[in-house]
């Protein structure tokens, strides 16, 4: 049977996600969400109907706890460019 997932699925949808987290590349996560976390992705709620949210982040280059302060172009020395 086939039907829209509900708050009640939130630990059966994540015992079939975990393993494509922690045991392929195919997912931007790090770590398995857990059941709570999960719920989390069915918080849509527009024109009476409830619909699945995903976040997503990814880190493409960790930066360092604090940047270096803001120059403007023009300040800029060329020996900086």
């Amino acid at each position: 049977m086939i039907r829209i997932a509900t708050a009640e699925d939130t630990g059966e949808i994540q015992k079939i996600y975990a393993p494509y987290v922690e045991n392929t590349a195919i997912t931007f996560e790090y770590d398995a969400p857990d059941e709570q976390e999960m719920r989390h992705n069915l918080c849509g709620y527009k024109f009476d109907k409830w619909y699945s949210v995903i976040w997503m982040e990814k880190v493409i280059a960790y930066r360092p706890e604090r940047p270096k302060a803001f120059v403007l172009f023009r300040d800029l020395k060329t020996e900086e460019l």
